[in-house]
């Protein structure tokens, strides 16, 4: 499935070319269990070979985050968001109001990736309100 051109310097051809973005399915093994994700290319139209663009891989690193917790059922960054909005709260008060430390939702949502059983607490949380 492509999306739009643009271009960008291609290492194989070793000049700036067209290149088109298209997803691609990869394997990746995250704490011995085998994933399966979905994440951007960008192809380059002369070659046909993969290019290095500015910013794909934080985006791919993003895709595949999403992802993972869909699978696993880990609450995202938008779901906690969402938790300080309703309880009108800061990161370390709803972190201490959930029974976590202090730091624990900052981390979450600078990326952190919480555990199965603080994921399961952050949404319960939401499901009280």
């Amino acid at each position: 499935m492509a999306e739009k051109s643009r271009s960008d310097f291609c290492i194989e051809c070793r000049r700036e070319t067209e290149y088109t973005l298209c997803k691609k399915t990869v394997e990746k093994q995250i704490r011995g269990k085998e994933y399966q994700f979905t994440i951007t290319t960008a192809i380059c139209n002369k070659c046909g070979k993969e290019m290095s663009i500015p910013g794909l891989l934080d985006r791919n690193i993003q895709e595949m985050d999403e992802q993972y917790r869909r699978t696993e059922g880990i609450v995202s960054t938008e779901e906690i968001k969402q938790l300080i909005e309703l309880y009108n709260l800061g990161e370390a008060p709803l972190s201490l109001k959930l029974g976590l430390e202090e730091e624990t939702i900052g981390r979450y949502l600078d990326g952190q990736i919480p555990s199965k059983e603080n994921s399961d607490i952050i949404r319960s949380a939401s499901a009280r309100r």
